[in-house]
């Protein structure tokens, strides 16, 4: 089939409309957001999320931050985006909703939290991060997050005290043996859900721009599916702090949030 000169414009035009959409879609599907009346909308049922967690594993706890790095042109990844990262084995858990079956991958901490209520921050965020078991890491919708607030409560939690009694120091790995994930993960009874990203610059070759060009945009891959429970997981103001020694910078290791770009963060139920 040959093409005249105006089809051939308009398939240009098309392609480069899709690039610039491609692009849009990044920067409005940004995480963390503010949960407000504005923005949540209720729904009866959402679809049901089913966990399978493992009692008995063997972590690896990092801390991920590391000032003698020099990989950003000479200088260290910012500790804002830096964690303490507690990474499973393969086949330690598992989340399944609306058919899709996640594998844990990891859980990390942010103080304050990222997701905040009403434009309030919680002390504390810990995020579960599973992969699609059909896909690859950087592709689109990759990835379940499951996430809950941490508050301040009157005696240590028991189970994280395993990783909080002694927080690995910069760029240091410890093992925690026997951790009970079932015991710790969030409840999913009542949830925040919405389609988002992730909240630190990551790179995946093939799939991702690089660190420093996520950085300088402050766009990061929307590859996430967000579920945040409603029901906070309490760590004692001890627990708390000590994280926070680490992380003490007047931003700690926490993302501002980010426009809510049009979305609706549905609702099914509970307090707020």
């Amino acid at each position: 089939m040959i093409m005249n000169k105006s089809w051939k414009q308009d398939l240009i035009t098309l392609l480069l409309l899709a690039a610039t959409a491609t692009v849009a879609q990044a920067q409005d599907r940004q995480s963390p957001v503010d949960f407000n009346k504005s923005v949540i909308q209720h729904v009866r049922k959402l679809p049901k999320v089913t966990v399978d967690m493992s009692s008995h594993v063997d972590l690896s706890v990092k801390n991920t931050w590391n000032p003698a790095d020099t990989s950003l042109g000479g200088n260290p990844f910012p500790k804002e985006f830096c964690t303490v990262k507690a990474t499973v084995p393969a086949n330690s858990g598992s989340v399944t909703v609306d058919g899709r079956t996640y594998n844990l991958l990891q859980f990390h901490f942010h103080t304050p939290s990222e997701h905040t209520v009403d434009g309030e921050h919680a002390p504390m965020e810990v995020h579960f991060v599973c992969l699609d078991s059909t896909k690859a890491l950087g592709q689109p919708d990759s990835l379940l997050v499951v996430g809950a607030w941490i508050v301040k409560g009157k005696k240590p939690n028991h189970e994280f005290n395993k990783i909080f009694d002694a927080l690995p120091s910069p760029n240091t790995t410890v093992a925690v043996a026997n951790f009970d994930l079932a015991e710790v993960f969030p409840s999913t009874s009542s949830t925040f859900r919405y389609p988002g990203g992730l909240t630190a610059p990551t790179y995946v070759a093939g799939f991702t721009p690089t660190i420093q060009e996520q950085i300088d945009s402050d766009t990061f891959p929307e590859i996430v599916n967000w579920v945040v429970s409603d029901e906070p997981i309490k760590l004692s103001g001890g627990q708390i702090e000590g994280f926070h020694a680490l992380f003490d910078e007047p931003v700690g290791n926490s993302r501002e949030t980010q426009d809510i770009a049009g979305r609706k963060v549905l609702r099914d139920g509970g307090k707020h």
